[in-house]
This record gives structure tokens, C-alpha cells and sequence, in this order.
């Protein structure tokens, strides 16, 4: 089997609960952050989380982690007094596969499926993003383009699983 590239273009737009209605896709890949808000200007700090979005709409999913999440999220990583902000890809397809594929990458500290495991489909695609600041000591820069590749590939063999790990 071929494995696929995919390519996650993240908007420059940082969403936050009482703005996510201004999201203008349902489906795809949100990463939430730490951060502060200074009245102009958005500064994100911890990457937090990476989740996806393929049954519901992303903004119901922002909206659902504010109720039951943020408050513990913050307090668990020592954030208190910041708010949780998202940046969000839209993509309609193998959306589970790609979460799976950064949270095994980057090990987000909020998520818990997907962090000592690799769950998802093999062999995993090469994803190229526009963030670099998805930990970027586990990733490598691809050109001058500031994309970066997540993981290059997973094809199931123990040498490959052995060499992501940390």
C-alpha cells in the first residue's frame, strides 16, 4: 500500500469558546493551546491538546471541551489565569488516522489515547504542516517553506515503532 502525504494548512485565525462560530468548516483537526489574550493580540503557550472533528462540527467540539475540559486542562500544566485557544485545519478524510498520527508524534500532555501507542491505520501518511511549533524537537523541518513533516511513516514494523520512540 502507497502511503499517502497530507498536507494540514491551519488557519492564521486563533479561535476561543465564544468565538468559535467563526470557524467556517465542520470537519478537521483543532490543536488547543494555553494562552493570553491582551486585548489586540493572542499569545499561545502550551500545546494542550490535538483532537478531530468528523461527527460533529469542530465548534460543537470547542464548546463541549470548555464545559468539561479547559478549567482542568490549564490547572493540570500550571496555566492558571490563561485561557485555552484553537487552531484549527479543515480536512474531510482519514481524519482519525491523522489525529492519532500527531498525538503519537507530539504527545499533547492533556490527551490520553494515542500518547504510548500508535492507534491508527499503517502505513501511517507522512503529514506536512504549516505550524512549526507543534514540539518542534520531534520534528524536522522539510524546506524553506517552514513545512514541517510529522512523521515520515509507520509502516508496522517493530524497528519503525522503536525508532519514534523517545
Amino acid at each position: 500500500m502507497e502511503r499517502k502525504v497530507v498536507t494540514l494548512k491551519f488557519s492564521d485565525n486563533v479561535y476561543h469558546e465564544l468565538n468559535c462560530e467563526l470557524i467556517e468548516f465542520e470537519k478537521g483537526i483543532y490543536i488547543a493551546y494555553s494562552g493570553q489574550f491582551d486585548g489586540t493580540h493572542v499569545d499561545l503557550n502550551t500545546l494542550l491538546y490535538i483532537g478531530m472533528s468528523d461527527d460533529t462540527s469542530i465548534k460543537n467540539r470547542i464548546r463541549t471541551h470548555a464545559e468539561a475540559h479547559h478549567n482542568n486542562w490549564l490547572e493540570d500544566q500550571n496555566e492558571k489565569g490563561k485561557n485555552v485557544f484553537y487552531k484549527v485545519a479543515h480536512i474531510d478524510n482519514d481524519i482519525r488516522n491523522i489525529e492519532a498520527n500527531l498525538i503519537f508524534r507530539v504527545k499533547p500532555p492533556c490527551n490520553g489515547q494515542d500518547i504510548v501507542t500508535y492507534n491508527g491505520t499503517r502505513p501511517a501518511p507522512t503529514i506536512i504542516t504549516n505550524l512549526n511549533d507543534l514540539n518542534t524537537d520531534k520534528l524536522e523541518l522539510a524546506n524553506n517553506d517552514n513545512e514541517i513533516i510529522i512523521i515520515n511513516g509507520i509502516n508496522g514494523n517493530i524497528t519503525d515503532i522503536l525508532s519514534l520512540m523517545p
